[in-house]
């Protein structure tokens, strides 16, 4: 593997997304994803998250709701008190693969 090469596309992407953690006191909470790949996603949040933890989100994309599993791969501190977190997708079906996938296509226009 090259180091600096992705193993999935990422783009800039904001939508709201529901986070619950999975762990022993398990919170849940509200963000915005900062950015969305085809293997995971990033989001700013006040939900404490550590690294390795197991989460639950629930994605608003373009009128839809994508649901997965993931874990928590990094997180950092942001300005304000909050923290930035990326997780990886463990589980996701489908058609909410999908969904994903298809923010990386223009939207039409109607005409």
């Amino acid at each position: 593997m090259i180091t600096g090469q992705r193993r999935f596309p990422r783009i800039p992407s904001e939508n709201t997304v529901l986070v619950k953690s999975a762990g022993e006191g398990a919170e849940e909470g509200f963000a915005k994803t900062t950015v969305m790949g085809l293997g995971g996603c990033s989001f700013v949040t006040d939900t404490p998250l550590q690294p390795e933890e197991r989460v639950e989100v629930y994605i608003a994309v373009r009128g839809k709701v994508v649901v997965a599993l993931g874990r928590v791969v990094w997180t950092a501190e942001r300005p304000g008190g909050r923290r930035e977190a990326g997780i990886e997708f463990l589980e996701i079906t489908d058609e909410d693969r999908q969904v994903v996938e298809d923010l990386f296509r223009p939207v039409e226009e109607p005409v």
